[in-house]
């Protein structure tokens, strides 16, 4: 008996699907994470990348990648217990970061003065 295995890009996607039980909440939840980077440029969040976010941006940015590995692990495995829950907690952390990211970087941002955050850009 054969499996039914998605390609390799298909994998995150088909995690972030098995990782909501119900139908309509993974077809959200899978056009939310395609939608979500889209709305990036209005959260005016680049000042913070070179300031004092610099190195916590950095350790977000690798624990993205890590997620996004194990999703594409996740969802080559069979909707079995051991990769179902690491597949859920990875897309949680997925979807923490692409909400709240950009969110927390604008609150930082808008606390230091603009003399600072621009200078820092040109630097």
């Amino acid at each position: 008996m054969f499996k039914i295995v998605p390609d390799w890009f298909e994998s995150p996607y088909a995690a972030m699907l098995r990782s909501i039980p119900q139908k309509l909440g993974s077809l959200l939840l899978a056009a939310l994470a395609l939608l979500a980077p889209a709305a990036w440029p209005w959260a005016r969040a680049s000042w913070c990348r070179v300031g004092p976010m610099r190195h916590p941006y950095r350790l977000m940015w690798a624990g993205l990648a890590a997620a996004w590995g194990i999703l594409v692990w996740a969802g080559s495995r069979p909707p079995e217990p051991p990769a179902l829950e690491i597949g859920q907690w990875a897309t949680a952390y997925v979807f923490v970061f692409l909400l709240a990211a950009p969110l927390l970087a604008r609150q930082v941002c808008r606390r230091l003065p603009l003399e600072r955050q621009v200078g820092e850009v040109f630097r």
